[in-house]
């Protein structure tokens, strides 16, 4: 009896045993990257007042980098100026960390990025003057995206799209970290009920092959 219900068991704990290594091998995937970055915008100069991105108001493009290496040094932040209806506003850059190396009306260049603590947090902000003609008003697409570069590698931040005259405002999307977590705690929870299924299958399946006595 006792040998026919391992039996009927080991398919049950051969799944929780592949489940188990699949989720090791997702959290190790992820926390693989030592560095993170997530860019959102804000609308800073609403000239006509109407809490709607128009031709000569400002945003403000912030990003935050973060590591779970505590020891992340000499990283370069790049803003590489993706559309031409954005102007980099003089003098309005901001770093917590780093040397702002350049800035122009198309770049922002930050070296020497170093972060020293655990859950330590970089803050990069500059602001951008928006300008379009009147007849794109309606079907304007306005994105941007930076990049952190550490060693050779090099990890972009999520692409963000200002809205324009009613168009769904977007405040940085794609919060990759997050979003990877919630996802593959989803999957683990679904994956989890199927085992506990497969057990008490297995466990009734043993039960009715249990000879009467």
């Amino acid at each position: 009896m006792l040998v026919g219900y391992v039996n009927h068991l080991l398919p049950a704990v051969r799944a929780l045993y592949i489940t188990y290594l699949f989720i090791l091998f997702a959290y190790e995937q992820m926390v693989a990257q030592d560095v993170f970055t997530t860019q959102t915008w804000e609308l800073s100069l609403d000239n006509q007042l109407d809490g709607w991105v128009d031709s000569g108001d400002r945003v403000l493009i912030s990003t935050q980098i973060s590591s779970y290496d505590s020891l992340s040094h000499n990283l370069t932040f790049h803003n590489s100026k993706r559309s031409p209806h954005l102007s980099l506003v003089p003098n309005t850059t901001k770093t917590s960390h780093g040397v702002i190396v350049t800035t122009d009306d198309a770049t922002v260049d930050i070296h020497a990025i170093s972060i020293t603590k655990v859950g330590e947090k970089v803050d990069i902000s500059s602001e951008y003057e928006v300008t379009f003609s009147p007849d794109q008003a309606d079907n304007i697409s306005i994105e941007n995206q930076g990049s952190v570069r550490y060693g050779d590698q090099e990890v972009l931040t999520n692409i963000i799209d200002i809205a324009v005259k009613g168009q769904k405002t977007s405040y940085g999307q794609g919060s990759l970290l997050k979003g990877n977590y919630v996802l593959l705690g989803g999957l683990s929870i679904f994956i989890l009920m199927i085992v506990i299924f497969l057990l008490y299958k297995s466990k009734n399946t043993a039960g009715r092959l249990t000879p009467d006595l």
